[in-house]
């Protein structure tokens, strides 16, 4: 695109020069030059220019895949309000992604927001119902709604799909701290210790 411009650029600096050729033993200026020579290659352009723009729109609009490596970009900022927003926006471009949908889970896990991150992640299972990577950010989200349970299932599962994923055993153990069950919460941290 930038090409484009600046070949358009070019062209409508160059006009002036073009127009004052010499022609036999008379100039032809800019001023003087037939129809041809100059009010086409203006009204050529004026056509021109809208039709760049609207190309380069559309060659410039953001894929998925771009708005997906924003949104990450954000969010290992920190910025989660506009990591969101991409996502969002990525989501409205493709809706059967699960990458996309378990990113704005997460995002939204990361704002505080569970029971949104918790519909998100409903949506990576719509999407595919064998999905595996829902189960531990699942967890975190119950987690954060106190609903301790289904945190433990969703803890559960992602170890039973990730055996070594020793930050569910973590959370399982502070679980299993935060309920009172002492001895479960010793096996689900000796599993950590055992892993890392």
């Amino acid at each position: 695109m930038k090409k484009k411009v600046l070949f358009i650029i070019g062209y409508l600096i160059s006009i002036p020069k073009i127009c004052s050729k010499e022609h036999g033993d008379r100039t032809i200026s800019f001023e003087t030059a037939p129809y041809h020579m100059t009010e086409r290659p203006l009204l050529i352009l004026l056509v021109l220019i809208p039709i760049l723009l609207v190309s380069s729109t559309l060659v410039c609009a953001e894929t998925p895949t771009d708005l997906y490596k924003q949104g990450l970009a954000y969010s290992n900022q920190g910025n989660y309000e506009e990591a969101l927003k991409v996502f969002n926006q990525a989501i409205q471009i493709n809706s059967n992604s699960t990458l996309l949908w378990l990113n704005k889970g997460n995002t939204l896990s990361s704002l505080g927001r569970y029971q949104e991150a918790l519909d998100a992640f409903d949506n990576v299972t719509r999407i595919d119902f064998s999905n595996k990577d829902v189960w531990y950010p699942r967890g975190v989200a119950y987690s954060g709604l106190d609903n301790y349970d289904m945190a433990l299932h969703a803890f559960s599962k992602a170890i039973q799909y990730y055996p070594n994923n020793a930050q569910a055993y973590k959370k399982k153990g502070d679980l299993f701290m935060a309920l009172g069950r002492y001895d479960e919460a010793i096996l689900a941290y000796d599993e950590v210790r055992r892993i890392t």
